[in-house]
């Protein structure tokens, strides 16, 4: 996977819009954000095509993956943009997780739950926030630079990572009176 993959997906109801960067996304929101709305669009275009009703342009296959011959269906997919729903059963699995690792495709997890057992960015984490017929799908953590910790209005910083993470937020808060602690994981906070 290299580059990015543009989506734009509509019927005359409703329009997203997404752009991807890595492997894998997750989309997460509110209920009637229109997640599930977005599910739906990709799969009808995905099974009927134009007569749907949706528009769908992007550069690679759509499709989303459901059911319980979902290991064969991505053993036969390639070079695809691949959407998952949290409702789908192996969605939290580890042969899950394995699995589309191997692959060559994009994924597009759309989920509250947390997804430990998968390897993503927190840059890739999205959140659909509801504007009418454009809903906005947008990175739900900032990221954050010396100029913005220099503003906190706090004292402390409380890591769960006592590695790298910590290590980055200790450098990068020294100077502006703000303690950086390490709780050595998550379970302690």
């Amino acid at each position: 996977m290299k580059g990015t993959v543009d989506i734009k997906v509509k019927n005359r109801h409703i329009s997203f819009s997404l752009k991807l960067g890595r492997n894998v996304t997750v989309i997460t929101g509110d209920s009637g954000t229109g997640k599930t709305k977005l599910i739906n669009m990709i799969r009808d275009y995905s099974e009927l095509g134009k007569s749907s009703g949706v528009s769908l342009v992007c550069d690679r296959k759509c499709i989303v993956l459901e059911g319980n011959n979902w290991e064969k269906v991505l053993d036969s997919t390639s070079g695809s943009v691949v959407f998952v729903e949290e409702s789908t059963k192996f969605i939290n699995s580890y042969d899950f997780a394995d699995a589309i690792q191997k692959t060559d495709n994009y994924y597009v997890l759309v989920t509250r739950e947390p997804l430990p057992q998968l390897p993503y960015s927190v840059d890739c984490i999205m959140n659909i926030e509801k504007h009418g017929k454009n809903p906005k799908i947008v990175p739900q953590y900032k990221n954050l630079s010396v100029k913005d910790i220099s503003k906190f209005p706090y004292d402390v910083i409380v890591m769960e990572d006592s590695n790298s993470g910590f290590q980055l937020f200790e450098l990068a808060s020294e100077g502006f009176g703000l303690q950086c602690v390490s709780a050595y994981g998550k379970t302690k906070i």
